[in-house]
């Protein structure tokens, strides 16, 4: 079918979420896990939110079931893990820009949040993706900016590592290098000035977990 094993379960998931200021307004962006995309709201009056839309870059005409990479390319992102606001001073375009990563389809992919001349409207759309071609195999969970050097870093289950994406051209991301072997599985990364801590769960069912800090690669 077109569907992946998940998105029958239940109806859309709310799993990820950031909020960001682009102009004079806050905007809280929504991953939905299941059915994919993210929600757009104006919450600068917290009490009175306001729809702004929803954007969906999954291709549901196209059928799978084990995919290879190729149709992986083809369906688009499946199961948002996380959403990262990335504001414009911070961007490598100079524009509000969104990180979203995908646990299902394993791809990263780096969204423009333009904001419209007078009007409360955002424009979305895929600026670059980065693929895995790892599919439901949660290769793409939770990524981390690093504005200084330009790197992503992002969870990859499948490898128990870290992948680190050199996003200076946005519209062409790609692996700059990837840390392994870190002595236990990788739960989750944030880097703040250049410096990643990452988060680990113990191999042994009854081991103590851990996290770890160090400066990333130059």
């Amino acid at each position: 079918g077109s569907g992946d094993s998940r998105s029958d379960n239940k109806g859309p998931e709310p799993e990820a979420v950031d909020v960001g200021w682009i102009g004079d307004s806050l905007y809280a962006f929504i991953g939905l896990e299941r059915v994919g995309g993210v929600m757009v709201y104006d919450v600068t009056f917290g009490w009175d939110p306001i729809y702004i839309g929803y954007f969906n870059n999954r291709d549901f005409s196209v059928e799978f079931e084990d995919p290879t990479p190729d149709v992986l390319a083809q369906v688009g992102d499946l199961g948002p893990e996380s959403v990262t606001f990335v504001p414009w001073w911070e961007s490598p375009t100079s524009e509000p820009m969104l990180i979203v990563a995908n646990e299902v389809s394993g791809t990263i992919s780096l969204v423009s949040a333009a904001p419209v001349f007078d009007e409360i409207e955002i424009d979305i759309g895929v600026e670059g993706s980065f693929q895995t071609g790892i599919f439901d195999e949660s290769a793409a969970e939770i990524a981390s900016f690093d504005p200084i050097r330009q790197r992503l870093f992002v969870t990859n289950a499948d490898t128990d590592g870290i992948d680190i994406l050199d996003v200076s051209d946005p519209m062409n991301p790609v692996l700059f290098h990837q840390v392994t072997d870190l002595g236990g599985s990788v739960n989750s990364v944030d880097v703040h000035r250049s410096v990643a801590a990452i988060a680990l769960a113990a191999d042994e069912t009854d081991g103590n977990g851990k996290w770890s800090s160090s400066p990333p690669r130059p």
